[in-house]
C-alpha cells in the first residue's frame, strides 16, 4: 500500500473544507465548497489561489548549466537572459517529450527549475545519468502557491512590493523580512496575470492564510486549474504530452531555438509531422473526456481526446487531441460519448482570449 504524501498546506484545504484527492502520490484539493464553475469563474475576474506544492523545484549550480540544458533541451540556454523563465521540454533519444517544465536562469551558475509532480523523480534521474557530476539542491519541502487573477497586483503589492519590478515570465529571488528566502515567478497555468510564490515550509499556511484575508482572493482546487489551463490551450503531461509525442506535433515549436540541434533526440524529430495537437469543441451536448474516440465525417476514426471538460465561460464542452495535419481549424468531425457520435467542430488550441502579461 503506498503511502500519500501531503503538502505544507494540506491541513488548510482540509480546514477549508476541500474535497481532497490523491494525484501524483499527493493529497490534494480538487474543490472547495464552492464547486469548479464559481472558482474556475472568480479566478478569471478576481483571483484565486493554487497550492502546486507538489510539484518538483530543484535549485542547479555550477558553471556548466547552459551546456547541460541546452543539451536536455531543444532550448539554447546560452541565448536565455538572466533571471527569464523558459518553459521548455525535456526529450528522449527519439526525440519525444519526458517532460515540460520552466528553466529560470538566475545567473550563468544558478538555475531554479519547476517541474510536474509524476516525472520529477524521472526527469532528475534522466539529468543525472547524462551529466552526473551535476551540483543541484532539492526543495522537495517548499510550498509553491500559484496566485492567479486580473487583481493578483492588488493582492500581492503590499506584501511584496519588489513585483512591481517583476516582467512577465521573469522571477526574483527576495528576502522578506516576515516570510524568509522567497522565490517569485511571474508564471502560471491560468492564462491570467499570476505569479508562482516559492515559500520554506515553516511559513507556508500562514502566508496562505494571509492571502485568504483579502476579500478579492480565494482557494481554487486541481478541478477549476484544469478547466483554465484547457481553455488557453495548455498541454498537461500525461494526457497531451508524452513520451511519443514530438514538440513540433504538440504545437511547441516555439521553444525550439533556431539552428540548435545539439540537443538529445534532435534528429528523431520530424520537421512536417503527421499529427497536430488541436483544440476540440463539442457543438452537441455533452461532456468531453480524456479516451473519447473521434470519427471523421465518413465514421472512421481518426483519433481519440487527449484531455476534455466543460468550458464555463464558453458554457460548453473542449478538449484536445492530434489530429492528422490535413485537419483544419472549422472542420466538422464527431465524438462518440455513450455509443452516440456527437457533433464537434475542429477548433485553434486555446478557446478564450486572456492577458497573462
Amino acid at each position: 500500500m503506498s503511502i500519500i504524501l501531503q503538502t505544507p498546506l494540506t491541513q488548510a484545504h482540509i480546514e477549508l473544507g476541500a474535497t481532497m484527492v490523491e494525484f501524483a502520490g499527493y493529497s490534494m484539493p480538487v474543490k472547495y465548497k464552492q464547486g469548479l464553475i464559481e472558482e474556475h469563474n472568480w479566478t478569471r475576474s478576481s483571483c484565486g489561489i493554487f497550492d502546486v506544492s507538489h510539484m518538483g523545484q530543484v535549485i542547479f549550480e555550477g558553471e556548466n548549466l547552459n551546456e547541460i540544458f541546452s543539451k536536455l533541451t531543444p532550448s539554447n540556454f546560452e541565448k536565455v537572459k538572466e533571471s527569464v523563465c523558459k518553459y521548455t521540454v525535456l526529450t528522449n533519444e527519439n526525440g519525444g517529450i519526458i517532460d515540460d517544465l520552466i528553466v529560470t536562469k538566475f545567473a550563468e551558475n544558478r538555475f531554479f527549475v519547476v517541474w510536474n509532480a509524476s516525472r520529477k523523480n524521472i526527469d532528475l534521474a534522466h539529468l543525472l545519468q547524462n551529466f552526473p557530476q551535476t551540483k543541484f539542491q532539492n526543495l522537495e519541502t517548499r510550498a509553491l502557491i500559484a496566485v492567479q487573477g486580473p487583481e493578483v497586483f492588488n493582492v500581492l503589492l503590499s506584501i511584496f512590493p519588489e513585483i512591481s519590478e517583476i516582467g512577465y515570465m521573469t522571477a526574483k529571488e527576495i528576502s522578506h523580512s516576515k516570510y524568509g528566502k522567497i522565490i517569485l515567478s511571474r508564471t502560471g497555468y491560468t492564462g491570467e496575470k499570476g505569479f508562482e510564490v516559492s515559500i520554506e515550509e515553516t511559513f507556508a499556511k500562514e502566508f496562505w492564510s494571509l492571502l485568504l484575508s483579502n476579500e478579492t482572493v480565494r482557494p481554487i482546487g486541481l478541478g477549476a486549474r484544469d478547466s483554465l489551463r484547457l481553455e488557453v490551450g495548455y498541454p498537461l503531461y500525461g494526457n497531451d504530452l508524452g513520451l511519443e509525442t514530438n514538440p513540433i506535433s504538440a504545437g511547441l515549436s516555439w521553444v525550439m531555438s533556431k539552428n540548435h540541434t545539439n540537443y538529445i533526440g534532435s534528429e528523431k524529430i520530424p520537421q512536417s509531422p503527421s499529427t497536430k495537437r488541436v483544440g476540440i469543441l463539442l457543438e452537441d451536448k455533452g461532456v468531453l473526456r480524456a479516451g473519447y474516440e473521434i470519427f471523421n465525417s465518413m465514421g472512421e476514426k481518426i483519433s481519440v481526446l487527449t484531455s476534455g471538460g466543460y468550458s464555463p465561460v464558453l458554457e460548453k464542452s473542449i478538449g484536445q487531441a492530434y489530429l492528422p495535419s490535413q485537419y483544419e481549424i472549422g472542420q466538422e468531425i464527431f465524438v462518440e460519448i455513450r455509443s452516440k457520435k456527437l457533433k464537434a467542430t475542429v477548433h485553434s488550441i486555446s478557446f478564450v482570449t486572456t492577458n497573462p502579461r
